[in-house]
């Protein structure tokens, strides 16, 4: 099985992660982005993608994989020229639709697929809050590394919580990940001793992903009722998970994962965060220890990469 996956930005290294694991399981996959993040994003999440820029290089090895593709795998949104590269190749190849951006928010705004010049064979979504805007689409989880997770760290006090939301702009239902209540709450109990508070600035995603192995709590966010790529990565790394992910976002990644259970995620909302925080900071080192060990059990169980992308080609088989 060959596959390309196709998006315009890094997706916060979605595709690039998915058709990297892919790789590992035996499929020839690649992903290749058009533009990159700007600022000091710029560079964080492509680590395992290939940049289509302006060289002719970079259009040349994009036909030849375009060529021997059996799965063109089109995430969220891309240029009207890269639809004519696509179609150029397009007999007998399954062309995959993927949402991964909420509807009348940005970046999408409106159901894309309809606009893109694209035979979509097949729809796939997000497992997360976004099967509730494309309701005839098939969920499918993010895959997140396997971080190294190292069982001889003992316990410290106070609690390492990591907490580095990617931005903190307001508005619209899905997008916003900050929260004036939380930060408050964390600064509040980082001045008191309670809490030893990491929020590194933008590194490289590799050494976000081994820092958070260091850490004892990965804070999501609180706000929309979902949970988000952060989330899984913690649950990777044995943190507990703090979010305010709902009944249909667990539902989703459940479903998604074929998973009996729904996964451990310690549960805040923006009314009561303070007293969350109060409350896990006063459980005892057993307590904290077992919360820890039952993340990493359910990684290790239902979402570690093999089995996440040995789920996604049965659903490629199925179409």
């Amino acid at each position: 099985m060959n596959v390309v996956h196709l998006s315009k930005t890094p997706l916060a290294s979605s595709p690039g992660r998915m058709s990297f694991y892919l790789n590992q399981i035996g499929v020839n996959s690649s992903h290749f982005f058009e533009q990159d993040y700007p600022g000091d994003l710029k560079g964080k999440m492509t680590m395992r993608s290939f940049h289509l820029d302006s060289s002719q290089a970079s259009y040349e090895l994009l036909e030849s994989y375009l060529s021997a593709a059996d799965i063109v795998h089109v995430h969220n949104h891309i240029s009207s020229s890269l639809v004519v590269l696509v179609n150029k190749f397009f007999e007998g190849k399954k062309i995959i639709f993927h949402a991964h951006s909420p509807l009348r928010e940005g970046p999408l705004f409106t159901d894309v697929s309809k606009q893109m010049d694209l035979l979509f064979t097949d729809y796939f979504v997000v497992a997360q809050y976004q099967p509730r805007h494309y309701q005839n689409y098939t969920p499918v989880c993010n895959i997140v590394p396997d971080i190294n997770f190292n069982k001889t760290n003992e316990l410290e006090n106070p609690l390492k919580i990591l907490y580095t939301p990617a931005h903190n702009r307001a508005g619209g239902r899905w997008n916003p990940k900050g929260s004036s209540q939380l930060a408050s709450a964390l600064d509040y109990l980082s001045a008191q001793n309670k809490v030893d508070l990491k929020s590194p600035p933008k590194i490289s995603e590799a050494q976000l992903l081994a820092y958070r192995g260091t850490c004892d709590v990965t804070i999501d966010e609180i706000i929309t009722g979902s949970y988000h790529q952060i989330s899984l990565e913690g649950l990777s790394s044995g943190n507990i998970v703090i979010n305010n992910a709902d009944f249909f976002s667990i539902e989703m990644l459940r479903m998604a994962a074929q998973a009996s259970t729904a996964p451990p995620f310690f549960l805040a909302s923006n009314e009561d965060i303070g007293q969350k925080l109060e409350s896990l900071i006063s459980m005892s080192d057993e307590e904290i220890t077992d919360r820890k060990y039952e993340s990493r059990a359910y990684f290790e169980k239902y979402l570690n990469p093999g089995r996440l992308a040995n789920l996604l080609v049965e659903k490629y088989e199925n179409k």
